[in-house]
C-alpha cells in the first residue's frame, strides 16, 4: 500500500496507521507484545500491519536475528486527546448554564455534572469549578497545537532614570 511508514520498533504509532517492520535482516523474526501481554510474531517477508484494532498504550517489540533485540515503544489513539476536550467542553457549558440558573431563577436545588452530584453549591464554588476545567481544557488544547499554555511573560524588569 502507498500509505504504508516504514517502522523501527521505537516510532510512536497510532492507531489507524498502515506500517511495517524496517528491518533489514532476511531472517528476522519479530515478535510484539500488546499491554495485555498478547503476542504476535511476523517473519519475513514483513506484511503490512493495520493497527486499526490495537489499543493504546505501552508495547513490547522483541527482534531475532542471530541476536535478541528488546525495545518498547508507544501506541497513541489520535482521537482520545479530541474525546477528552469535547467532554472538558461538555462540562463547562453545562456548569454555566446551572450558574444562569442560579441567577436568574432564584437557584437550583441540585443537579449533577459528569456523575457528580451538586447540591445546594455556590455561586462561587461552581465559579472555581469552571475555572479548573478551563485551565485543564486551555492546557489540553494547547498541547494539541503544540503550544505552551500560561502566562508567555516570565518576569518584567522596569527602570528609574535617576536625575
Amino acid at each position: 500500500m502507498s500509505n504504508t511508514r516504514k517502522f523501527d520498533l521505537m516510532s510512536t504509532v497510532y492507531i489507524g496507521e498502515i506500517i511495517t517492520f524496517d528491518i533489514k535482516s532476511i531472517t528476522a523474526i519479530v515478535e510484539i507484545i500488546d499491554p495485555l501481554g498478547n503476542s504476535t510474531t511476523y517473519s519475513q517477508p514483513f506484511q503490512d500491519i493495520d493497527t486499526t484494532n490495537w489499543t493504546d498504550g505501552m508495547y513490547t517489540g522483541i527482534v531475532r536475528d542471530g541476536q535478541f533485540q528488546v525495545t518498547t515503544f508507544v501506541v497513541k489513539d489520535p482521537r482520545a486527546a479530541a474525546n477528552q476536550l469535547n467532554e472538558l467542553k461538555q462540562a463547562i457549558d453545562e456548569i454555566e448554564q446551572v450558574i444562569k440558573a442560579k441567577l436568574t431563577n432564584g437557584g437550583v436545588l441540585s443537579t449533577s455534572i459528569n456523575n457528580k452530584s451538586l447540591v445546594n453549591e455556590s455561586t462561587e464554588v461552581l465559579w472555581r469549578m469552571k475555572q479548573a476545567l478551563l485551565r485543564q481544557y486551555n492546557k489540553l488544547k494547547a498541547k494539541m497545537n503544540n503550544k505552551k499554555s500560561g502566562n508567555p511573560i516570565k518576569s518584567i524588569t522596569t527602570f528609574k532614570r535617576i536625575r
